[in-house]
């Protein structure tokens, strides 16, 4: 889909691993020998996935779908929070700040953010040792793997999800401290002596 320009956030703390490369996605699918198809509507799109009639979709980061994508197909999303409390960006983030649990979900993606059915989901044990970019680590690594297994255990299915929480947008600075504070308490005050 076309890419969305939207303004530079500065966080205060960042909280995904700093594993991006300065390569196009097309030079990235041409080194592993993957099809790039580029489109510039979502009716050309749907048209491409309805021609290639794929059982599901995997979805590597993406913008909100249109609503005629998330009905006709079965895609599968890894979002970096315990659904449906942590839902929308910087999850982790919110999940501190709103002292919610702090884990992973697989899920099939409906038109809502972050909702549908949930295929498999996981808390990310917190332990006295650990910082918050530590917590953020595991986290980035528990959802790579479920993702990868969560493929492996699609269901046939789509059910609804219970929406109790709207999806946060990025969390501002000031809050960022506060959320920092609730993360220090956790840690502190986790039984877990891994």
């Amino acid at each position: 889909m076309p890419f969305v320009e939207r303004p530079e956030h500065k966080p205060l703390y960042r909280h995904r691993p700093e594993m991006q490369t300065n390569i196009s996605n097309q030079d990235f699918c041409s080194m592993l020998d993957i099809l790039y198809l580029k489109y510039s509507s979502t009716a050309d799109l749907h048209t491409h996935l309805r021609l290639w009639n794929y059982d599901y979709i995997l979805i590597g980061g993406a913008n909100i779908l249109d609503k005629s994508i998330t009905d006709n197909f079965k895609i599968i999303n890894a979002h970096p929070g315990y659904l449906p409390y942590s839902r929308g960006l910087d999850a982790l983030k919110w999940a501190f700040y709103n002292e919610h649990p702090i884990g992973v979900t697989t899920h099939f993606i409906d038109e809502n953010p972050d909702a549908g059915y949930i295929i498999e989901k996981a808390m990310v044990p917190i332990y006295r040792n650990d910082s918050f970019h530590s917590i953020a680590y595991r986290q980035y690594h528990m959802e790579i793997n479920m993702l990868a297994r969560s493929v492996g255990s699609v269901l046939n299915t789509k059910m609804p999800v219970e929406q109790r929480y709207k999806p946060n947008m990025r969390m501002p600075v000031r809050d960022e401290i506060i959320m920092m504070d609730r993360c220090i308490k956790r840690i502190n005050n986790s039984n877990e002596f891994k």
